[in-house]
C-alpha cells in the first residue's frame, strides 16, 4: 500500500522514451556538411598561416639586405673619401716637393687611415671588393715604406717620387674604378627601394 506522501510516478509520453541500448554516439547529430566544413576551416587556417609566415620572413630578410646595403654604401662612401684626401695630399706633396733637388728634411706626407683602420671591425668591409681593400691596403704600406726611405736618405728623391706617382696612378687605374662602381651601384639599389643616402 502506497502512502499518502509518496509522489506519483511521472508518466513520460512515448515519443519521448529513449530506448535503453540507444547510447549516444560522438558523431551523434554531426552531418556530412559538418565535417566538410571543419576541414575547409581547418586548410584555410593551415594555408594562411603558412603565407603570412612565408610573406614575413620574405619581407624580414629584404630589410636585412636593405640595412646591409645602406651600411655597405655608407662605409664604401667614407672610404671613397678617405682615399680621394689621401691622393689628393701625395699629389700635392709631389707638386710642391718636386723641382728640389734634394729631399727637404722633415717633409713627409700625414695619410689618414681613419675609415680604413675602422674597416677591420665593420661587417660591411666583407661586402666592397676585396680587390679594392687588398689594392688601397697595398698602396698605403707601400706609400709608407717609400716616405720613410726617402726622409732617412735611403731612397733618392726623384726614384721615390716616380714610385709613388707610379702607385698613385695604378691605384687610379684599378681600384678606384671598382669601388666608384660599388658606391654607384649600393646608391642606385637604395634609391630604387625610395631610401635617399
Amino acid at each position: 500500500m502506497r502512502s499518502p506522501n509518496t509522489p506519483k510516478p511521472t508518466l513520460i509520453p512515448p515519443h519521448l522514451k529513449r530506448n535503453m541500448n540507444d547510447t549516444p554516439t560522438p558523431s551523434r547529430g554531426f552531418t556530412s556538411e559538418f565535417w566538410f566544413g571543419q576541414m575547409v576551416v581547418v586548410i584555410c587556417t593551415i594555408v594562411g598561416i603558412y603565407l603570412a609566415a612565408t610573406l614575413g620572413f620574405s619581407k624580414a630578410v629584404d630589410l636585412t639586405l636593405l640595412q646591409s646595403d645602406r651600411n655597405t654604401y655608407y662605409l664604401a662612401n667614407s672610404f671613397q673619401g678617405e682615399i680621394d684626401s689621401n691622393l689628393s695630399e701625395i699629389g700635392t706633396f709631389l707638386t710642391e716637393h718636386g723641382d728640389a733637388p734634394f729631399m727637404p728634411d722633415n717633409a713627409s706626407i700625414k695619410l689618414n687611415h681613419f675609415v680604413f683602420d675602422t674597416m677591420q671591425f665593420a661587417e660591411s668591409t666583407m661586402e666592397l671588393p676585396p680587390a679594392v681593400i687588398n689594392g688601397v691596403s697595398t698602396f698605403y704600406l707601400e706609400a709608407g715604406e717609400i716616405m720613410t726611405q726617402l726622409n732617412a736618405k735611403q731612397l733618392n728623391k726623384q726614384s721615390g717620387f716616380t714610385r709613388l706617382q707610379t702607385l698613385i696612378d695604378e691605384l687610379k687605374a684599378d681600384e678606384l674604378p671598382k669601388l666608384n662602381q660599388t658606391v654607384s651601384t649600393l646608391k642606385q639599389k637604395l634609391a630604387d627601394a625610395g631610401i635617399t643616402p
